[in-house]
C-alpha cells in the first residue's frame, strides 16, 4: 500500500467512523423526539379522557339533580293534594257541626297538618275563597232571620 492508499483509506475510516457517529446521534434524536412525542400524546390523551369524564360527571350530576326534582315535585303534587283533600274535609265537616264545634274541630285538624295561611283578595275568582264566601253568605243568612 502507497502513501497515497493509506492516506485513503485513513480518511475513509475516518469519514466511516463520522458517518457512524452522526447516524448514532441522528438515531438517538429520533428515539428521543419518539419517546418525547409518545409522551406529549399520552399526556393529552389522559388530559382528554380527565375532560371526558368531567363532562360525563356533569351530565350524571344534572340527571340526578333532574330526577330528584322531579321526585321532589311529585312529592310536592302529592302533599298539595292531601292538603285540599283535608281542607275539603274541614269544610264539609264544618258545614255540618254547630257553630260551638267549629273551632274545636278546626284546631284538631289543624293540629295534625303543618299548614300556612296565605292571604287570598275576596271576590278575586279564587274557587276556594268562593266556596268559603258561598258558605259564610250561606250561614249568616241562617240567623238574619
Amino acid at each position: 500500500m502507497t502513501g497515497l492508499e493509506a492516506i485513503l483509506a485513513h480518511i475513509e475510516q475516518e469519514a466511516q467512523a463520522e458517518a457512524q457517529g452522526l447516524l448514532d446521534a441522528a438515531q438517538a434524536e429520533a428515539q428521543a423526539t419518539l419517546e418525547r412525542a409518545q409522551e406529549e400524546a399520552q399526556r393529552r390523551s389522559q388530559a382528554i379522557l380527565e375532560e371526558a369524564q368531567k363532562g360525563a360527571d356533569a351530565i350524571r350530576e344534572r340527571a340526578e339533580s333532574a330526577a330528584l326534582l322531579e321526585k321532589r315535585d311529585g312529592l310536592l303534587r302529592c302533599k298539595q293534594q292531601l292538603i285540599r283533600e283535608a281542607l275539603g274535609q274541614v269544610c264539609q265537616e264544618l258545614e255540618q257541626a254547630p257553630a260551638q264545634e267549629y273551632f274545636s274541630l278546626l284546631l284538631e285538624l289543624v293540629g295534625r297538618h303543618q299548614l300556612h295561611y296565605h292571604w287570598v283578595k275576596g271576590h278575586a275568582e279564587n274557587p276556594e275563597n268562593n266556596r268559603c264566601d258561598q258558605m259564610a253568605v250561606a250561614e249568616s243568612k241562617k240567623f238574619s232571620r
